[in-house]
């Protein structure tokens, strides 16, 4: 229900009156037996709409309205069917890609990046057809590794952050990630590359010259040559090529 005797709508009448006055706002009154009488204000539905939307809207910013959300989204079966949706939503995405369509996957992660950047404040602007060109010039193969790159179903918004759902190595390796090759520039067409989710951890905030010189003192250090594989590394390259 409106309240009419809210301060707002107070408010508000007393600016249409004037503007009605002004001949800036349609009149509300109408002639009956020779004598103009005024209409009620906010009898019409479009006002009482938009005042009733007003009032919503300071209710969903309130924190009372917050804590009723947070506990509906707790009860255990709004959980449960928040979660089988996603698993719905995340297999459909990585069964189009693994049909041919990266589309579904790459709208996803777009908007992913899009609130992570607004939420951290980095700079974004970025289109899904600049992103499905970079993967397509790529040939799907990481940046860096050269190797194949692929959506996984457990990569649903951070789901390796819940226990006892860690991604695997071999996973890591072939799991695609969106790198920026100059951090400071932000997601923008142009400075972004797809590299495996391992690379893109370790890479961090380093640009793209920054990390290779990390490499070459590693390297140099360490005396790695070119080639140097390990025993270990050898077995999990194998799973990642049967992946």
């Amino acid at each position: 229900m409106i309240n009419f005797k809210d301060p707002k709508i107070k408010r508000y009448n007393e600016n249409y009156r004037r503007l009605e006055k002004e001949g800036l706002a349609p009149s509300t009154t109408y002639k009956k037996t020779g004598k103009k009488t005024r209409r009620r204000k906010y009898s019409t539905k479009v006002e009482a709409i938009a005042m009733q939307k007003i009032q919503n809207k300071i209710y969903k910013n309130s924190p009372k309205a917050k804590e009723v959300q947070k506990k509906y989204r707790q009860k255990p079966e709004i959980k449960k069917q928040t979660t089988k949706n996603n698993r719905e939503i995340s297999m459909h995405r990585v069964n189009s890609w693994l049909q041919g369509d990266s589309l579904p996957y790459f709208k996803y992660k777009i908007s992913y990046l899009k609130s992570r950047c607004k939420r951290e404040n980095i700079k974004f602007d970025l289109s899904i057809e600049h992103l499905v060109d970079v993967a397509a010039k790529q040939h799907c193969r990481c940046y860096y590794t050269e190797m194949l790159l692929r959506p996984y179903f457990n990569e649903m918004d951070g789901n390796s952050k819940r226990p006892g759902k860690k991604k695997s190595l071999d996973g890591r390796f072939t799991q695609i990630s969106i790198d920026r090759i100059k951090p400071e520039k932000g997601y923008v067409n142009g400075n972004v590359v797809i590299v495996a989710d391992i690379i893109n951890s370790m890479k961090s905030n380093f640009s793209e010259e920054q990390f290779k010189s990390v490499i070459g003192l590693i390297s140099k250090n360490h005396k790695i040559d070119q080639n140097y594989r390990s025993k270990d590394f050898k077995e999990l390259y194998k799973k990642i090529i049967k992946n």
